[in-house]
């Protein structure tokens, strides 16, 4: 694959990672029950914001990493408060 396809990559991959992110924290995390089930979804906020980490550029990975840290922050708090 040559360069212009691996943007093409990345580029669908940071789309599908920031729907995906955007699905998790404005519908999914909202509305989940407290416990597993709102654990389930900052983990895969977390997964997601880790998977854009690895494909954005400089300036962003940054907040991304931030980002995931903070959603499994959130989840093992959420885990202790059970």
């Amino acid at each position: 694959m040559g360069p212009h396809g691996a943007l093409e990559v990345e580029a669908e991959l940071q789309g599908i990672c920031e729907e995906t992110i955007t699905l998790l924290k404005d519908d999914l995390v909202p509305k989940a029950e407290t416990g597993e089930p709102k654990a389930f979804y900052l983990k895969m906020q977390g997964d997601y914001f880790r998977y854009l980490a690895e494909v954005s550029g400089d300036g962003d990975r940054q907040e991304n990493v931030d980002n995931s840290a903070k959603r499994s922050e959130e989840r093992r708090v959420g885990k202790e408060c059970r």
